[in-house]
């Protein structure tokens, strides 16, 4: 992010994703793919597949772009980003959050859901620039 960062330097933004992209949680008698990071298992979701090949152009044109994202609480009651795009007549609703990583910050995509319903927890929007400065100055995961 171009003069963003501490002093008016540059943001440095790295972006990572999540095998949540592409799988769903595995459930009894369901193929077992791969494990996420706190050692669930998890199979492959072709249509989470299908969108998540789209995810990197995505995420960074809301970087790029300044665009804003809102905040919605998932369901153990703890907070995500989340930015709803429409991949071919249907949205979707990516989840993130920014994370301290010196010198600048790391953008993790936590998951992808084919959109149901009104997924924001408020109505306060703000953009890209802000909740990664957020992180960066505070040194801590915003949300």
């Amino acid at each position: 992010m171009i003069g963003r960062g501490k002093d008016g330097n540059d943001l440095r933004v790295v972006i990572r994703f999540s095998t949540h992209v592409f799988s769903d949680r595995a459930t009894h008698g369901q193929r077992r793919d791969v494990q996420d990071h706190s050692g669930t298992w998890r199979t492959f979701c072709p249509d989470r597949y299908a969108v998540s090949l789209l995810l990197p152009e995505i995420i960074r044109d809301f970087v790029v772009e300044d665009r804003n994202a809102g905040i919605s609480q998932d369901f153990n009651k703890g907070s995500n980003l989340i930015l709803i795009e429409p991949v071919e007549g249907e949205s979707w609703a990516v989840f993130f959050c920014f994370e301290p990583s010196p010198p600048g910050v790391l953008l993790t995509v936590l998951s992808v859901y084919a959109k149901t319903g009104n997924m924001y927890a408020s109505k306060k929007f703000n953009r890209a620039s802000y909740y990664a400065r957020k992180c960066l100055f505070s040194n801590e995961r915003v949300p």
